[in-house]
């Protein structure tokens, strides 16, 4: 029913998507992961373009085993943001998770020539 009255009163879709978000993370403090994800896929359904649910979303993939889907969350955030030096890094994560070593190492090194400081990489 909230989700109803919501979309009632939500004059854009980017503003939508933001609050599906933001309900998003209020069910992850809750430690409901699968209404998270929920939220979070009804975010994107609203607005693709919201990097920051894809990234949500890869992490929740990645934090319960499903690095296969968090790898393609993580691919669509960079392909809308390509200069975000963290998702690169995250992504790197998720492929040496894998034992993908040459994935890791690219994404790792596209991390720090976008941020050299991201020391983490190393």
């Amino acid at each position: 029913m909230a989700d109803r009255i919501a979309r009632a009163y939500l004059g854009t879709m980017s503003f939508a998507s933001n609050w599906h978000y933001q309900v998003a993370r209020f069910f992850l403090f809750l430690g409901n992961a699968p209404r998270a994800v929920e939220k979070l896929r009804e975010s994107l359904r609203l607005d693709s373009g919201f990097v920051p649910a894809h990234e949500s979303l890869a992490f929740l993939y990645a934090s319960s085993g499903r690095q296969a889907l968090a790898i393609e969350a993580f691919q669509s955030a960079l392909a809308l943001a390509p200069d975000r030096a963290e998702t690169w890094f995250n992504l790197g994560f998720v492929h040496q998770a894998l034992g993908e070593q040459d994935k890791a190492i690219d994404a790792f090194t596209r991390a720090v020539a976008l941020r050299p400081s991201l020391d983490r990489a190393w």
